[in-house]
């Protein structure tokens, strides 16, 4: 697992954005922001500490765009979306 990190044993992030103290819609924002720049295949972290954007803004917007994503608690209250872009 050489291209995981040890915490999650999620992929590596090509970038990492962190959103914490971010409510919605700047949540999404930034992650749409952040994604703008990266090549298809590239991966996205994204630390995220809003419960109603990791339940439900983000993963929607993900969807909508197709891009695969997994997310972790890592610790009370904060989330690491690991998120790869699905095209330039």
């Amino acid at each position: 697992m050489e291209n995981r990190t040890p915490e999650t044993g999620m992929k590596k992030p090509d970038q990492t954005s962190d959103l914490t103290g971010q409510t919605c819609p700047y949540t999404v924002i930034g992650v749409k922001k952040a994604l703008k720049p990266l090549k298809k295949g590239q991966v996205l972290e994204a630390i995220v500490d809003y419960r109603p954007a990791v339940m439900d803004s983000i993963p929607n917007f993900l969807k909508k765009i197709n891009c695969p994503f997994t997310v972790a608690e890592v610790e009370t209250g904060k989330w690491i979306f690991i998120i790869e872009k699905s095209d330039d």
